[in-house]
């Protein structure tokens, strides 16, 4: 038995990525285009509009969630201060 990274002993399944043949491959590429090329124009673009907005903004995969945040309170703060400033005038 191995230990599992958990720490559990029990059986573990390791499991081995065999490279694709060639032929494989090139028979995996073929549907693949085939499959996108029988699909209608509209829905092509229904699927890439649905990916771009599930995609996460430019911050959060660069620099993970802390900076991201950061910058949303920052951009706020800024975003209060221009109302308050409008609102009393140009003093705090």
């Amino acid at each position: 038995m191995k230990k599992a990274q958990n720490g559990h002993t029990g059986n573990v399944k390791i499991r081995q990525v065999y490279p694709m043949k060639t032929n494989d491959y090139v028979k995996y590429m073929t549907q693949t285009i085939v499959k996108y090329a029988d699909q209608p124009k509209e829905e092509r673009k229904r699927l890439r509009l649905e990916k771009k907005e599930n995609k996460a903004s430019l911050w959060y995969r660069l620099f993970g969630i802390l900076p991201y945040i950061l910058y949303i309170e920052v951009q706020k703060r800024r975003k209060t201060e221009r109302k308050r400033s409008l609102k009393f005038g140009f003093w705090k």
